[in-house]
C-alpha cells in the first residue's frame, strides 16, 4: 500500500480517504518499514507485503478443508482453519 501511495501522486490524507483507511495507519507503516529491524526485539528485518491466499476448489464444488498458520513474531501465532464443508 505504501508503494501505491507513492505512485498515486496524492497526498497521504487524500490517498487514505479514498481507500477508507486512517491516516495514522499509513504513517505507522511508513515508519515501521523505514526503521527496518525492530531495535528492541533484535529480530532480523523481513520483507513485508500482502499475499492472496485462496483454497483450491474440488471438482464437485465442495468447499475443501484448509488451514493457515501465521507467525506474527515474539511467540504470537495466528491459526485459521476451516473444516470440510459438504453441500455448499
Amino acid at each position: 500500500m505504501i508503494e501505491e501511495w507513492a505512485q498515486s501522486g496524492q497526498n497521504q490524507a487524500a490517498f487514505c480517504a479514498s481507500r477508507g483507511i486512517a491516516l495514522s495507519t499509513l504513517g505507522n507503516w511508513r515508519r515501521k518499514l523505514k526503521a527496518g529491524p525492530a531495535a528492541s526485539s533484535g529480530a532480523p528485518h523481513q520483507a513485508t507485503g500482502f499475499i492472496e491466499l485462496t483454497a483450491p476448489r474440488a471438482p464437485d464444488k465442495e468447499s475443501p478443508a484448509w488451514g493457515v498458520e501465521l507467525s506474527l513474531g515474539e511467540g504470537t501465532v495466528l491459526r485459521l482453519r476451516r473444516a470440510h464443508a459438504h453441500g455448499r
